[in-house]
């Protein structure tokens, strides 16, 4: 799966976006998800990964609902980085008629100066691994370790950002 997490410059973890590998309009998406934990918002995509149409459903899911509670007067900015998806017109145009600056950050440069891979994504991929290990360690030795379910993944994966306090998304920001 691929994980979207998105911080505003106040230090607001905005509500996490999972793609799961899957068929739109599939068994995962129309059975599967809706039984998911609370607290994100899940789709499918056919290699779990941002295109087109997932990344405007997380604008309109996402971005526009935060979009929705800024004071007025006050122009949100979005910093995106050079993903061919984030440059798309429909993408930018999208974002733009929320009300959203839209600013790139060159390629090379992601590491240095965005937000969430400075700040926020060492200690969730921390959180990921240590959730991870103890569901690993919990299995019967005696028994072949089954697959992990995608259920179990998103309450791990919400379970992970649990442990991202208020000042490490501050200080992320």
């Amino acid at each position: 799966c691929t994980v979207a997490l998105a911080v505003t410059a106040a230090g607001q973890l905005l509500t996490p976006y999972i793609v799961y590998k899957g068929a739109e309009g599939g068994k995962i998406d129309k059975r599967e998800l809706p039984n998911h934990p609370s607290g994100a918002i899940y789709t499918v995509q056919k290699k779990a990964w941002f295109d087109e149409r997932v990344m405007l459903h997380w604008v309109e899911q996402v971005l526009r609902p935060y979009v929705a509670t800024a004071p007025v007067g006050v122009i949100p900015i979005i910093f995106l980085d050079s993903f061919k998806v984030h440059l798309l017109g429909s993408v930018a145009n999208a974002i733009q008629n929320i009300g959203v600056q839209v600013k790139y950050i060159p390629a090379g440069c992601t590491g240095l100066v965005q937000p969430i891979d400075v700040g926020i994504n060492k200690p969730y991929k921390s959180n990921m691994t240590k959730v991870y290990t103890s569901w690993l360690l919990h299995q019967d030795p005696n028994v072949p370790i089954r697959a992990a379910k995608r259920e179990d993944v998103s309450a791990w994966i919400l379970q992970a950002l649990a442990g991202i306090t208020d000042d490490m998304v501050k200080n992320g920001a």
